[in-house]
């Protein structure tokens, strides 16, 4: 079902729902302010599917990651269940850019809560 969001008083956006992304450190800024306050290393936030068909989630850290840094598996993303419905919902990491990751999930369950935390590669694990 589409639905018309306001976006501006000027333009409107189609959307066929929405995932919840709420950041719970370093702060509830929606995202992290630029430039991000160092020395943050980690990024937590929880996400929700509203929808059904809402299968994807940006959840931006501004890390500004190199090419090389992503190549290597960085950063580390850990999704971690908050409802038991989380074992049919199933979020993942689908990919990787400097400033932001992307999640995805692989079934059609909505309303499931998991946390996600995002920490940064440093020196003493590399």
């Amino acid at each position: 079902m589409k639905r018309t969001l306001p976006v501006s008083p000027r333009r409107l956006q189609w959307q066929r729902g929405a995932v919840t992304i709420t950041y719970l450190y370093p702060g509830t800024v929606v995202p992290p302010p630029t430039p991000f306050p160092l020395p943050q290393n980690m990024v937590i936030a929880t996400v929700a599917a509203s929808a059904a068909a809402d299968t994807s989630a940006v959840i931006t850290h501004l890390f500004n990651l190199s090419n090389a840094e992503i190549t290597q598996g960085f950063p580390t993303v850990v999704i971690m269940p908050q409802a038991d419905p989380e074992v049919t919902s199933g979020w993942f990491e689908a990919s990787e850019n400097p400033n932001y990751s992307v999640l995805q999930k692989n079934t059609t369950a909505a309303g499931v809560l998991s946390k996600v935390s995002i920490t940064r590669p440093h020196t003493i694990v590399r």
